[in-house]
């Protein structure tokens, strides 16, 4: 997802290029790749390579990668990390086994100018979306099919992706596309010029139709007919839209919890636009305020939070904590220390006849309290090392933030799955930076300096393993009354709810291999307003916080919650939609409550983030699940 210009360096017959898959830039605080591909002369290489990027005033950021080619060998090497927008240039070097510099390449990263909706277009965009984007906010990036990953972190900064057609997909790409739709995405595909294509594949799996064949329909325009190709079939499940004349241009059908945009006429037709207006038809697919709205909403000065990290910070409080169990030992040191040092010395002087050598006492009582009191100190405020996670998981992707605090000053080894990477300590950290920067080394292994009484946050992502969530949940009824939940993973979920016509019903714990019918006209529930409002209140240990313009007393649990429906329950309180409240959309799921669907949301603590640092740390998860209850067919 990188908008490095490709610019080629040869230098003693090997050649070095840093490039992405994207042509234009890359994103504002998500997941970025950078690519940095190698080719060698008759000679081979072996070495390391590395791929450095610099930050306007912070740490630099190291990916390391030991590196053996053979002759005439031509290889890409990806990077998955998190860019926040500050970070200035990346350079990719290659160094041979003497530590000498072979080749490099350095590129200026411009980042994307920030906009409401990311849009990725599969190939050229769509000539009507260049001609309906002027009104919507949206930043659109266009991707080559063969520069399509295969795992679908890359995607996740995306809200929409663009399919002209049904093009022929890889396995790995067709996997990375569904575990990318499930878990939240909007996909948007135009008929192709034949029905083939829908016929196999995932493409046959995420139409909403079965197609037949494709015939011309003829529709009144604004001035005179005109007729266009589309794509017949009977509608399997989903709703039309782009009404003409009785028939829908368009089929707007969910999948998990993302949309398919199903468009049945062949994209870049040169008389659609006699039919449907391209402003219209885009913003009727993707919602997004218009940009005089978006200055408006500056102008008044709300509130923008920056990306989920400044959120999350709220609900990891790995702050040193003090234990008052040792309270009153330190006031008795303290009285203890005041008495020896006043009465009891001068007493014991003056009966020697030696108060003239009151000084030389009172530095070794001094001394001595000094260390009685550091020993204490450690009891009080004890400098443990801790981890405090949160997981957002869903069907194929589990995402999670950790907040590493140091009880000393160490190079911490953090083993990830999947993509890892370090969030700047500028946030955070009460300490300097370190200098030095963090390192990431294949598999996934993190090095991370960390200061004394430091906090740093590490965000990683990975797909899920076959059976690791394993929860399943569907209407019993056509008439959507009663939902059947089943437990089949690994995870014990505590507390679950259900997410239905912006309301929450309350269905209590799913244990592990358990099965529970939930009748929604017999469970209590409450508004998605009224019940984050309220929720935990009464747990322990945690200060209300601010969010967005309210003041509300969250545990860890409640701001999980607000933060996967911030918008939608912002919404419900009257404030309206912050616009990139949360550029990290996969986080929020507030739109596949305005789809329609309906979501079971469950609590749970065990470790899912993959993440585990070396040495003795202690650690505590929390996480929530979101998985889409499936509709009968």
């Amino acid at each position: 997802m990188s908008a490095l210009t490709a610019c080629l360096i040869l230098f003693a017959g090997i050649e070095v290029d840093i490039a992405g898959p994207f042509t234009t830039e890359p994103l504002f605080d998500g997941w970025n790749r950078l690519v940095a591909r190698v080719r060698t002369d008759q000679e081979g290489f072996k070495g390391e390579l590395i791929l450095t990027v610099r930050s306007w005033g912070r740490e630099p950021a190291r990916f390391r990668r030991p590196l053996t080619l053979p002759p005439h060998a031509d290889r890409s090497y990806p990077w998955d990390l998190q860019l926040d927008g500050w970070e200035e240039e990346a350079v990719v070097e290659l160094i041979d086994t003497d530590g000498e510099r072979v080749a490099w390449k350095s590129s200026h990263l411009s980042f994307v100018r920030l906009r409401e909706i990311n849009v990725i277009a599969i190939g050229p965009a769509p000539r009507s979306l260049g001609k309906g984007r002027r009104s919507i906010s949206l930043a659109l990036k266009t991707l080559p099919l063969p520069a399509f990953p295969t795992d679908p972190v890359p995607l996740l900064q995306a809200n929409t992706i663009i399919f002209r057609g049904p093009h022929d997909l890889d396995p790995g790409q067709q996997e990375a596309l569904r575990t990318w739709l499930e878990a939240g995405g909007q996909l948007v595909l135009f008929a192709g010029q034949s029905v083939n294509p829908l016929r196999r594949g995932i493409w046959r799996e995420i139409c909403p139709i079965d197609p037949t064949e494709i015939t011309a329909a003829t529709f009144q325009g604004i001035d005179q007919e005109v007729s266009i190709p589309i794509m017949e079939g009977s509608i399997r499940e989903g709703d039309g839209f782009l009404e003409l004349g009785g028939t829908s241009l368009g089929i707007r059908s969910r999948y998990g919890l993302g949309e398919v945009v199903f468009l049945r006429f062949p994209v870049d037709l040169k008389n659609i636009d006699l039919l449907v207006p391209p402003e219209t038809m885009w913003r009727s697919i993707l919602t997004s305020p218009s940009e005089d709205e978006m200055e408006r909403f500056r102008r008044r000065g709300d509130p923008v939070f920056k990306d989920a990290a400044r959120l999350l910070q709220f609900i990891l409080p790995a702050e040193r904590k003090l234990d008052m169990r040792y309270a009153g030992l330190g006031l008795l040191l303290l009285i203890g220390y005041v008495v020896a040092i006043g009465p009891v010395d001068y007493i014991r002087l003056r009966r020697k006849s030696r108060l003239k050598r009151g000084w030389a006492s009172f530095s070794v009582y001094t001394l001595a309290c000094s260390a009685v009191f550091l020993l204490w100190g450690s009891l009080f405020s004890p400098a443990s090392t801790t981890l405090q996670q949160v997981v957002f998981a869903d069907e194929g992707i589990v995402q999670t933030f950790s907040m590493l605090q140091g009880g000393k000053s160490a190079q911490f080894k953090i083993d990830g799955e999947g993509a890892i990477s370090a969030l700047d300590s500028m946030w955070f950290g009460w300490g300097e930076s370190p200098s030095e920067g963090w390192t990431v080394e294949p598999p996934s292994r993190l090095t991370l300096p960390v200061a004394v009484l430091s906090r740093r946050l590490i965000s990683s992502c990975r797909t899920t393993k076959d059976g690791e969530i394993g929860i399943a949940a569907r209407w019993e009824t056509p008439a959507e009354g009663a939902v059947l939940l089943e437990n089949r993973g690994l995870l014990h979920l505590e507390q679950c709810f259900l997410l239905k016509d912006d309301r929450v019903y309350s269905i209590g714990s799913l244990p592990r291999d358990s099965k529970k019918s939930v009748k929604l006209g017999e469970t209590p529930s409450r508004t998605l307003r009224d019940w984050i409002n309220g929720f935990t209140k009464d747990e322990p240990g945690f200060s209300p916080r601010w969010i967005g313009y309210r003041q509300v007393s969250l545990g860890p649990a409640g701001w999980l919650f607000a933060l996967s429906f911030y918008d939608k329950w912002r919404q419900q309180a009257g404030y309206g939609r912050i616009p990139y409240v949360i550029r990290q959309r996969k986080l929020d799921m507030s739109a596949t409550i305005d789809r329609g669907a309906t979501i079971l949301v469950g609590l749970f603590r065990q470790d899912l983030s993959g993440v585990k640092v070396d040495g003795y740390v202690k650690q505590e998860t929390l996480g929530i699940v979101r998985i889409p209850v499936e509709t009968m067919r």
